[in-house]
């Protein structure tokens, strides 16, 4: 596997490994149904992109189906429930897999989309939900997953534009780095250019406005509300602004397309609803498992599409001499590059690609280079204004008129410091102040167009919305740099080029870089939002406890954990953490420094380095704080009670706007400092 695929498949096991306190798995889609605190939020439009699919599933003939990137196996799971179909889940995370196993009891292979181990038209059926975004070669898998399809292939994708000039902008401010990120974005043609007709799109889900106010302060839909709005959600009708996402469908053989205006027998939902499991701790499968009789004779050789021989352990390929291991019942089928050659991919192994769907994917590979904060924050507002002002023609812009502002993309584009550490996180470019001051004087010529156009919006009696919110906040800004006086710079973090100076905790990232504590990346960047794994969370909570890195000292007795050996870098800094007292194993014994932390988890590891153990936090107070964090003994964060409403008496944890801590939720690099900063009294 490529770079990309290689690090994606690294982030998503330890995604898919993510247990909460008492040991419940913390699950990604919404196999516990919606509200439950054990799984990642957005349920309800996950739930109502399900309907979106089953609704047409329920339309076909058909007695197979495989879910490419299938996560914990819940469509696969609820596909065989409802239509009583052999079904497959394959996922690139072998622990997804695991998951699938585990909790739906449905066959499950590890193989990267790009190349199925299947052969041709060996399911009726194959969904492809949420993965073209996110892989390297999105074309390769739209082919890959037509070709294995015997009847239908249906996708959908959430990363959609409406117009060539928005899909080239979005794809230049993609985030090229993050593993797992939206590399890219579609044209609802991409998929008729590759897979060509019959191919039907539809609208995925809708975002209705009161499912956008209850995410807008942190809230899921009661159970009650729920099942209308989903109807409301997944309501046929033309393409609106609000729509999120688009359903597509390739028909295959003499199979007819599917009739997109039937909205079916809303009696579905009810099923779907009703289909979940309890939530319960992670289990480990036996490690001698037979495959699934109907995945081993569905199985072919990835590269070469040849029967495998299952005669000797694990699976090999008498033709190319390829080998592939099974764990736990789990045929594994990563490849990597010099295994998967090139030249079994194209139109040998998808004859019907034609020239224009070599050059789709082609553009999907094309490298993208930085980008300076000026070129981004222009086609911003260039988005801005095609979402402002639909059905108008908005000319496409040359961004090289002014001189000052061609100056500036020269010098970007001259490999200058200032590109070099321009980040690629679009949603945050208006919040951002020019570099230098070359950009300084380019968005001076440019401030009162924007003014100016943003006067036209209003002229044009456009609706509030976020973008008209975004507009007017950028045309103030651009006014107050047009009075800016000649030379003077903006103001800006003293520490890394992706956090400005009005960046909400910029003053706590700023104290914990100087403190040695929480430290950036090569490139010159923080990256704020990324995650924080337990391995980490132990480095930096430890620099802070003993003062600073010097004074954390090396190790040299037997590794407490297993998976924490002397040889990582987060070992000595693990060790000394655990000694203070501050962090501490799962019941299996290991450590688990992979795992993302939660923000229950970060309060417990905090309060215990800043009390100097567990002996100085008191007991959590009869009335707690939060009402998602209490010491009643069915709160899932019962046990991270206390330690909360230590850090809450010591100011350093506050609610959110909804009131609530929310525990459950990702810790990220922001926060840590925030958390940091705060206990150990960083900043004046």
């Amino acid at each position: 596997m490529d770079r990309r695929t290689g690090e994606n498949a690294d982030y998503l096991d330890g995604r898919y490994r993510r247990g909460v306190p008492q040991g419940r798995y913390f699950a990604h889609e919404p196999i516990y149904g919606v509200g439950c605190r054990y799984s990642e939020g957005n349920q309800a439009v996950k739930i109502a992109r399900t309907y979106s699919i089953f609704r047409r599933l329920a339309q076909m003939q058909f007695d197979s189906l495989l879910d490419v990137g299938g996560a914990e196996g819940y469509h696969a799971s609820l596909a065989k429930k409802l239509f009583s179909a052999q079904v497959v889940t394959s996922d690139l995370s072998f622990e997804a897999n695991l998951r699938a196993r585990e909790l739906f009891g449905v066959p499950a292979v590890a193989s990267d989309a790009q190349w199925l181990p299947y052969p041709d038209e060996s399911f009726d059926v194959v969904l492809c939900c949420e993965i073209l975004e996110h892989v390297s070669d999105p074309v390769a898998v739209m082919c890959e997953v037509a070709r294995v399809a015997r009847r239908y292939a249906v996708f959908t994708t959430e990363q959609t534009a409406r117009t060539p000039r928005e899909q080239q902008i979005r794809l230049l401010l993609a985030d090229t780095e993050s593993a797992h990120s939206e590399l890219h974005w579609f044209l609802p043609d991409d998929f008729t250019s590759v897979l060509h007709q019959p191919i039907t799109h539809e609208r995925e889900v809708v975002i209705t406005k009161r499912l956008a106010h209850l995410y807008s302060v942190g809230l899921e839909p009661s159970a009650d509300e729920l099942r209308a709005l989903i109807l409301n959600m997944t309501d046929l009708g033309p393409s609106t602004p609000a729509d999120n996402g688009v359903l597509v469908i390739k028909s295959k053989r003499d199979t007819l397309p599917l009739d997109i205006f039937d909205a079916g027998d809303d009696s579905l939902l009810d099923e779907i609803l009703a289909h979940k499991v309890a939530p319960g701790p992670l289990r480990t499968l036996p490690a001698e498992r037979d495959i699934d009789p109907f995945l081993k004779a569905s199985l072919a050789c990835p590269i070469c599409l040849r029967p495998l021989d299952d005669s000797a352990p694990g699976l090999q390929c008498p033709t190319c001499a390829r080998s592939f291991p099974v764990d736990q019942g789990i045929p594994r089928f990563h490849l990597s590059d010099d295994r998967a050659d090139p030249s079994h991919s194209g139109p040998s192994r998808w004859p019907w690609l034609t020239e224009e769907g070599v050059a789709l994917r082609n553009m999907f590979a094309s490298p993208r280079g930085p980008r300076s904060r000026l070129l981004c924050y222009l086609l911003n507002i260039e988005l801005t204004l095609r979402d402002l002002l639909p059905g108008r023609q908005v000319p496409q812009p040359d961004y090289t008129n002014s001189g000052q502002l061609k100056q500036a993309l020269e010098q970007a584009a001259s490999g200058s410091e200032d590109a070099a550490r321009a980040t690629r996180q679009p949603l945050m470019w208006w919040d951002r102040l020019p570099a230098n001051q070359t950009e300084l004087e380019a968005m001076q010529a440019l401030g009162a167009n924007l003014v100016n156009l943003y006067r036209l919006a209003r002229a044009t009696q456009v609706p509030p919305t976020p973008s008209t919110h975004w507009l007017r906040r950028a045309a103030r800004r651009l006014k107050r740099l047009v009075s800016r006086p000649p030379g003077e710079t903006a103001p800006r973090s003293t520490s890394f080029a992706d956090i400005p100076h009005n960046f909400w905790a910029a003053p706590e990232i700023d104290a914990v870089a100087q403190a040695g504590i929480c430290t950036g990346f090569p490139d010159g960047f923080y990256r704020p939002d990324w995650f924080v794994s337990r391995g980490d969370a132990a480095v930096f909570i430890s620099r802070a406890a003993a003062g600073s890195d010097l004074n954390v000292p090396e190790h040299a007795a037997p590794p407490s954990f297993s998976d924490m050996p002397p040889a990582d870098p987060a070992y000595r800094f693990v060790e000394y953490a655990l000694a203070k007292g501050i962090i501490s194993g799962y019941q299996d014994g290991l450590f688990h420094p992979e795992q993302f932390l939660d923000r229950g988890q970060m309060a417990v590891f905090v309060a215990r380095a800043l009390a100097g153990g567990d002996a100085n936090i008191p007991d959590a107070p009869p009335t707690p704080t939060f009402s998602d964090v209490t010491p009643h003994p069915d709160d899932p964060y019962a046990q991270c009670c206390k330690y909360v409403e230590y850090l809450v008496s010591r100011s350093v944890v506050r609610a959110y706007p909804d009131g609530l801590y929310h525990p459950e939720y990702l810790c990220s690099r922001d926060q840590v400092a925030v958390y940091i900063a705060r206990a150990f009294d960083l900043t004046a």
